[in-house]
């Protein structure tokens, strides 16, 4: 469990009474989230490839299956197109993992326009292989596996829009610290950071299955203040979904930096 009052609710098959005692490992060895996560996410994926995934029920549109659900990538790249984004924008897909939105949003950019990171190795290798068998070589994309959440692959100001989605709802709060400061040093004055991330309704921090991270209204906006962002609702995110298929706690902001241009 991380840090105190933290509730941890969630299955109890083996494999998830397994993981705290894992993370615990991770952390008597001084390894830290990202380096428990990614081998969590190297080890779901070390045997699947982009065939795999695409084969799962790709002809089925607006039901959300989740991860390996093709179709959220052409919806990300239509409401990131829907909230301003240009091609002429450097553009920051932290979280990428396989490269849905990657190969949805790449024709979209200029060449070169389009860095995406992610926690596993193994996900980075399938979004390569997307990528090539997409045809999408010439858009010039730069894919990264990384752990480090400064974003050292990146310099100051290089960046007009990152967006993350599914990421800081799989994140201690200590991991949403570095990763705001790390964005609000690369973005451009005025840049959007867009991201999701889920409210707790209980008015306590909640993590669920050790990965699925609640956190209440109030303390998500001190830290976006803290950082020197302010928070704008998107929505439409989840239009395209039956309502069953909506997750009600999921929330979709912009933050743009305090005193930057609008």
């Amino acid at each position: 469990m991380e840090g105190s009052g933290l509730k941890l609710a969630g299955r109890s098959g083996l494999r998830w009474r397994l993981l705290p005692a894992v993370r615990l490992g991770f952390r008597v060895l001084g390894r830290g989230w990202n380096d428990f996560y990614a081998w969590m996410l190297d080890r779901q994926e070390r045997r699947n490839t982009i065939d795999r995934i695409l084969a799962r029920d790709r002809h089925v549109q607006g039901k959300d299956k989740g991860l390996y659900d093709i179709s959220r990538g052409p919806v990300h790249a239509a409401f990131l197109i829907r909230h301003g984004l240009k091609p002429t924008d450097r553009f920051l897909d932290f979280g990428c993992g396989y490269g849905r939105t990657a190969v949805a949003i790449l024709n979209h950019l200029d060449p070169g326009n389009y860095v995406g990171v992610d926690l596993s190795a193994e996900r980075i290798r399938m979004a390569h292989e997307y990528v090539e068998r997409e045809g999408l070589t010439d858009r010039r994309p730069r894919l990264l596996a990384s752990l480090d959440n400064a974003m050292p692959y990146l310099e100051d100001g290089s960046i007009d829009v990152i967006f993350a989605t599914s990421v800081f709802s799989h994140m201690p709060m200590e991991q949403w610290h570095e990763v705001l400061a790390a964005g609000r040093r690369v973005l451009v004055p005025g840049g959007s950071f867009i991201l999701n991330y889920h409210v707790s309704d209980t008015g306590e921090r909640v993590v669920n299955d050790l990965k699925d991270y609640y956190y209440p209204q109030a303390e998500v906006d001190a830290t976006f203040a803290r950082h020197g962002f302010t928070a704008e609702p998107l929505d439409g995110w989840h239009d395209d979904l039956a309502p069953e298929n909506r997750d009600p706690l999921i929330r979709m902001v912009r933050l743009r930096a305090t005193g930057g241009a609008a």
